[in-house]
């Protein structure tokens, strides 16, 4: 059992996916609990062999009581059901360990976010002891990125053999379209604390093909500046080529991605989770065959040089930002671009693949003898 702290089909493909192959690994039923998040509508994923379950809460699941209550549920399901495998997904979730009426064979977590909005919170020095204690349960951590696996481990004390580095790669097919449309692509969280929201509706992004998908989050300060920004660009005299197409599910992003030329990615380095960021939206492209343009967070850095499969820009301005796409601009349709082409497959046939990474981690765990 999983529990999930996201609704299915916008985003970390990597839970469903974990929790199907260990299933699998098994020759088991699975069942995954997620929130019902009324901004998210819930999406059918055909998935084999699973039960999805949506947990509906009185109170927005991402609030303080919405999250206590989602907690609370999803307890009572696992001590119902009493899966020998609990997957869990967040720290914010970890409450549920100590509900818990019975030992699963194995706790997993599956460390897609990170401690750093805990340790900002008012009473993070009770959080973090609670977490602390409540860690020495989990029998297997896994981190997407190896900055931020040190990190955490160091903090709460996690012994080392039970740490595993998963890539974020969840795709296991190389899918290219060479009818590229000219194009560039950000899908992702619109953020102008945290990400390239701060820069993708400014004036000076207006002469440049870019087609943004994703919703307006952050503070009321940070949704407003960004409003006022496209306003703004919709309101210019001279062409704006800056496209915003709004959140749209994950089957819609996977039928339009390879079309485009290259793929934008930048999370401002404001904390450690974010300079060492694990992006799902970098493995994605390059499985659809379309080169990234990377602000040089450490993961996306080392495996663009590694397999020269996009661009990493100088720094996380935007001028530093602009200055790449101008870059990528001269280069596309040239034999560099066909290279970098290339190079995508080659980075997934050779590492960047779910089944590469899930064979690592089967191998090291055994999964195979957890029954």
């Amino acid at each position: 059992m999983t529990i999930a702290d996201t609704v299915f089909g916008y985003g970390s493909p990597q839970i469903a996916k974990l929790t199907e192959s260990i299933s699998k690994e098994l020759q088991t039923a699975s069942h995954i609990l997620q929130p019902l998040v009324p901004e998210r509508s819930v999406i059918d994923m055909n998935l084999s062999n699973m039960t999805l379950e949506t947990v509906a809460t009185s109170m927005h699941p991402y609030t303080i009581v919405g999250r206590s209550e989602y907690n609370d549920k999803c307890a009572r399901v696992i001590n119902a059901i009493r899966p020998d495998i609990v997957i869990i997904t967040n720290y914010l979730l970890f409450d549920i360990i100590d509900d818990f009426k019975y030992r699963p064979k194995k706790l997993i977590h599956l460390a897609l976010e990170d401690l750093e909005p805990i340790l900002k919170a008012r009473d993070a020095s009770c959080k973090i002891e609670r977490l602390k204690r409540q860690a020495e349960k989990i029998d297997i951590w896994l981190f997407p990125e190896s900055n931020r696996a040190q990190y955490d481990t160091n903090f709460l004390g996690i012994r080392w053999e039970k740490v595993f580095v998963f890539y974020n790669a969840p795709s296991d097919s190389f899918v290219v379209n060479k009818d590229k449309n000219g194009r560039f692509i950000y899908a992702g969280t619109l953020n102008a604390d945290l990400s390239i929201g701060k820069y993708i509706f400014d004036e000076q992004m207006a002469p440049y093909p870019i087609d943004v998908y994703g919703d307006l989050q952050g503070t009321n300060e940070s949704i407003n500046t960004m409003k006022g920004k496209w306003d703004h660009l919709k309101g210019l005299r001279r062409e704006n080529r800056v496209k915003w197409h709004g959140q749209v599910p994950k089957i819609t992003l996977d039928k339009v991605l390879p079309e485009y030329s290259f793929s934008l990615l930048l999370w401002l380095p404001v904390g450690h989770a974010f300079l060492n960021a694990a992006p799902n939206k970098f493995f994605q492209s390059v499985a659809t065959g379309v080169p990234v343009i990377s602000a040089p967070h450490p993961q996306t850095k080392m495996l663009i040089e590694r397999y020269g499969c996009g661009l990493v820009l100088d720094g996380w301005e935007r001028h530093q930002l602009i200055n790449g796409i101008r870059k990528a601009k001269r280069i596309f349709g040239s034999s560099v671009y066909d290279e970098m082409l290339k190079n995508c497959e080659r980075a997934v046939s050779t590492e960047l693949r779910w089944s590469t990474q899930f064979g690592k981690f089967n191998k090291r765990f055994h999964v195979e003898n957890w029954d």
